[in-house]
């Protein structure tokens, strides 16, 4: 999950080469919202490789952003259809492409709209995740995929409530970040956590010094944490 060149369209074109083929071992008609029937899988593939074609041939923001919201929820009714015929390396094969499809467009400076799948597959990653360095390249994505999310999504009273997608990008990015051990990624990340959800900060620490214990994070993250935790913790354990 390395560096994403803005210019490089042909990622666009791995990325549906890499759904079609997934979509390629789904039988059953897939039902998307709004849609006044299923739809074949083969042909949803196809859909989604059209609106990547489309990204590719560039636009203004708005028009790319309209693109790529509708490629990640065809992305995701075919993961969905997936894991419901019980396909679960072809759900997580397809799910996975949300985040380098999104970070391609953040590299393009496309406003990230539909964050639902995105923090989905974010999530999905990390819990198959264990080694701490192998959690560095996650949370740095996050980091860009926060800086690019839709204003119209994230500065929203909406925004800030439990279950919102912007809410638990921004705290799934804290934990990804702690479970890396990387002071420098965890300081980045708590700042902004504090910064977007000041009112969810203190549940955050308070629930992080907790896990210092129960889990038996090395000193130099401990460390980290008990500082924010002091600062933003209120009067919770330490």
């Amino acid at each position: 999950m390395g560096a994403v060149d803005p210019s490089d369209r042909s990622e666009l074109a791995r990325i549906a080469e890499r759904a079609r083929a997934a979509a390629a071992a789904l039988r059953r008609p897939v039902a998307l919202p709004g849609a006044a029937s299923p739809e074949p899988p083969g042909r949803l593939g196809e859909a989604f490789a059209q609106r990547l074609a489309l990204l590719a041939a560039g636009g203004g923001p708005a028009e790319g952003a309209e693109h790529l919201a509708q490629a990640a929820l065809l992305l995701d009714a075919l993961a969905e259809a997936a894991r419901a015929e019980g396909r679960d390396r072809e759900a997580a094969a397809l799910q996975a492409l949300q985040v380098p499809l999104a970070l391609w467009g953040a590299a393009q400076g496309i406003p990230l709209r539909a964050l639902a799948p995105l923090v989905n597959a974010c999530a999905a990653m990390a819990n198959r995740l264990r080694e701490p360095e192998a959690l560095r390249p996650l949370a740095e994505a996050m980091a860009a995929l926060m800086e690019a999310a839709d204003a119209q999504v994230r500065d929203t009273p909406e925004a800030a409530r439990p279950g919102h997608p912007w809410r638990t990008l921004v705290v799934n990015r804290a934990i990804v970040a702690t479970r890396t051990h990387d002071p420098a990624l965890m300081e980045s990340a708590f700042a902004d956590l504090v910064r977007a959800l000041p009112g969810a900060a203190a549940a955050f620490f308070v629930e992080g010094m907790r896990e210092m214990d129960r889990l038996g994070y090395p000193h130099h993250v401990r460390e980290v944490m008990a500082r924010w935790h002091a600062r933003h913790g209120g009067t919770g354990p330490h």
